[in-house]
């Protein structure tokens, strides 16, 4: 497993972001599959909770500084959330209870992500490392 650090050299803040996936098959006795873990020297820069409403939203990204985004639904939500671009593409229907994992290129931030959402969610977790 490697630590990638997802920070520009020029720039440090007194916290660290990390981020990591763990994956355990528990039908077999293997040990868990390394994968790296990333790390921005920056504290998290944007952490907040937001409301969806039914139809297309432009969620607004600070990628200023952050260079992975987690866009958590609530538990146990089953309305459908589909993916898309900021001009509202065909998109992709990501799992309604499941995290939202973006990873996004440090040369060519974007400032939206389109979430279209098939009725409205209340408290969207949203997190920016």
């Amino acid at each position: 497993m490697a630590i990638r650090d997802l920070s520009p050299s020029s720039w440090n803040a007194p916290s660290t972001g990390r981020f990591a996936i763990a994956v355990q098959h528990s039908a077999d006795d293997n040990d868990p599959i390394p994968l790296d873990v990333w790390i921005s020297n920056y504290s998290s820069v944007e952490d907040e909770v937001a409301d969806l409403n039914s139809g297309f939203n432009a969620v607004s990204i600070d990628s200023t500084y952050g260079r992975i985004v987690i866009i958590i639904p609530p538990f146990g939500n089953t309305t459908t959330i589909t993916l898309k671009g900021p001009t509202g593409d065909t998109g992709i229907a990501v799992n309604p209870q499941g995290p939202i994992v973006l990873s996004i290129p440090s040369a060519s931030p974007f400032s939206t992500v389109g979430l279209t959402c098939g009725a409205a969610i209340s408290g969207v977790r949203i997190i920016v490392i």
